[in-house]
């Protein structure tokens, strides 16, 4: 919540905050000390395309979202969202279209100064339970049809990577909501992707009457926490970013935007238990 930031001005020991209330960005003053006064400007973000319960983008809410809205206000900051697919996202940023990017992973080795980590997906695999695979680590997943979403064989580790580049029956796609209704129809075997994402769409995605999303799933855990970071082309903006998401958490504000959106952080948790 950005309820502070158009046309006022934060009082905080030795110095001032002001915000433009144009929604520009605002000339940055050569030191705090000489004027009394630091302003910031507007942060433009990279942003994946809607990723539900994490990012909203028809409503520009979501779990991280509001994380990541509410810490940089507390810093003084107002962000501005740019959503693009993940691969468009990275080569946005770092052509410098964008100040930072969201949701990145430390193999992805983008340009710039990383946040510390600032949330954490859960990333598993997926299958239809009447199919009663035995899916207990990543070589499990040979001979299957597997899709995931785009950049996942980057991001979920070496192992991941191998499997990946000698299955010809491996796809990535940016409409989770379609890896889904692909499982459900028996076009897939196998659904990769984050268990928070994956719950969210088995519940709440609009699906033809042709699909029968009520079919029992098996959650095959065989994937490790995936910590996530912002990065942002200035250091400055990257201290501040950890600034704001320590504020939130230590307030206990974090813990409840996650609960708003019904985001589990357990790693042990059926998310999918009400279809297994």
């Amino acid at each position: 919540m950005c309820w502070f930031l158009l046309g006022f001005v934060l009082l905080t020991p030795g110095f001032s905050i002001t915000v433009s209330a144009e929604g520009g960005p605002t000339p940055q003053a050569t030191t705090a000390t000489e004027t009394g006064v630091k302003y910031f400007r507007k942060v433009s973000l990279s942003l994946s395309l809607s990723i539900p319960p994490y990012i909203l983008t028809d409503s520009s809410r979501g779990a991280e979202l509001d994380i990541v809205r509410e810490a940089m206000a507390l810093e003084g900051y107002e962000i501005s969202t740019h959503y693009v697919p993940n691969k468009r996202r990275n080569i946005d940023y770092s052509r410098g279209n964008t100040d930072g990017v969201l949701t990145i992973s430390k193999d992805e080795q983008l340009p710039g100064y990383y946040t510390q980590s600032y949330i954490t997906y859960q990333n598993v695999a997926i299958s239809l339970k009447n199919k009663a695979y035995q899916i207990q680590e990543i070589p499990d997943l040979q001979g299957k049809r597997v899709i995931a979403f785009q950049t996942a064989s980057v991001v979920l580790g070496a192992e991941f990577a191998d499997f990946t580049s000698n299955n010809k029956s491996y796809f990535e796609h940016s409409r989770q909501l379609d890896h889904l209704a692909k499982l459900f129809g028996g076009h897939i075997d196998v659904v990769v992707g984050d268990i928070n994402i994956l719950n969210w769409l088995v519940k709440n995605g609009g699906y033809s009457p042709k699909i029968n999303k009520d079919q029992p799933l098996t959650v095959h855990s065989i994937f490790s926490p995936d910590l996530k970071y912002a990065v942002f082309h200035d250091a400055e903006i990257t201290q501040a970013f950890d600034r704001g998401i320590a504020a939130l958490k230590k307030s206990g504000r974090y813990d409840v935007i996650l609960k708003e959106y019904d985001v589990y952080r357990g790693q042990n948790e059926d998310l999918l238990r009400e279809g297994t």
